[in-house]
């Protein structure tokens, strides 16, 4: 356990040599197996629990009585961990292809590691919504500036390992984790616009 404290310390506060550390260590995936399981986890524990704040703020107390608040609590993690895993897998299917492309050396065991090392960054989303039970409002406000800061910090992280592990220049590493990250953006965002942009396209077609 204080091995892994002082890893999350180290990638947090220096991670280039940090993750040059974990790269000839050649730890393999349980460790960051577990960097995924648990950063996952109280992510979006702690998101379910902001939600449900900020409903008890808005609508009042007695709207979430014990059964649901666990209920909710249990049925988020359970499909945010599902989500993160998955989301783990496709990223370091994708990096590990445009790497090869760009003639990388290294396995695809070391970029999933890599890949799931980064997931520390998740230590930024999850420390505004540490203050949603007395600011409900403001800690997710804050989540949405502090999840900028980790999706940076988990680019840098990734690249860094990207680079280190698969011989190539941290230019190449930096284009390889962002187009991925860029073409999930857009997966999740086109989808949730559509229903705003059909509507729109209706109004106008009505008028």
């Amino acid at each position: 356990m204080e091995r892994i404290i002082s890893r999350i310390g180290g990638l947090i506060v220096s991670p280039k040599a940090t993750v040059k550390l974990l790269v000839h260590e050649k730890r393999g995936l349980t460790e960051s197996l577990f960097f995924v399981l648990i950063f996952g986890t109280v992510r979006w524990i702690t998101l379910a629990l902001a939600i449900k704040h900020l409903f008890e703020y808005l609508i009042g107390i007695a709207f979430f009585i014990p059964i649901i608040t666990t209920w909710f609590t249990s049925f988020t993690m359970v499909i945010g961990v599902i989500i993160e895993i998955i989301i783990w897998a496709l990223l370091s299917v994708a990096i590990y292809f445009l790497v090869k492309l760009m003639q990388g050396g290294g396995e695809f065991e070391d970029t999933m590691a890599i890949i799931g090392y980064a997931y520390v960054a998740r230590f930024f989303e999850i420390l505004p919504l540490a203050s949603s039970p007395l600011y409900p409002i403001t800690s997710l406000l804050l989540y949405v500036l502090f999840k900028v800061i980790g999706t940076i910090w988990f680019v840098y992280i990734a690249s860094v390992g990207v680079s280190e592990v698969h011989g190539i220049s941290f230019g190449k590493a930096l284009l390889a984790v962002i187009v991925p990250l860029l073409a999930l953006f857009l997966v999740i965002l086109i989808p949730a616009l559509y229903p705003l942009i059909s509507s729109s396209t209706w109004w106008r077609c009505g008028n």
